[in-house]
């Protein structure tokens, strides 16, 4: 997606340009390096795993991180209106 975004950025004039802070440019670094890591996980497991299946994987590394990350601090996903259920 961001990859998107910066190419949709470029074709705009520059007073519509989306300013892009220092978090901007860790995520668009760390996400490609996270589905790396989680695909390199899955080999190192002995799974054999083609391309497109590494891919994918790499694709949906910040929904494994996220889903990841609430399992193992307890805190529960809030619902679409954000009010806890």
């Amino acid at each position: 997606m961001n990859m998107m975004n910066l190419y949709q950025d470029m074709h705009r004039p520059p007073d519509k340009k989306v300013r892009k802070d220092i978090i901007f440019w860790i995520f668009f670094l760390f996400w490609p390096f996270a589905g790396a890591v989680i695909a390199y996980i899955y080999i190192s497991s002995g799974y054999h795993i083609n391309g497109i299946l590494a891919f994918t994987t790499g694709l949906s590394a910040p929904s494994i991180l996220q889903t990841l990350m609430s399992k193992t601090t307890g805190i529960e996903d809030q619902n679409k209106f954000g009010v806890e259920e």
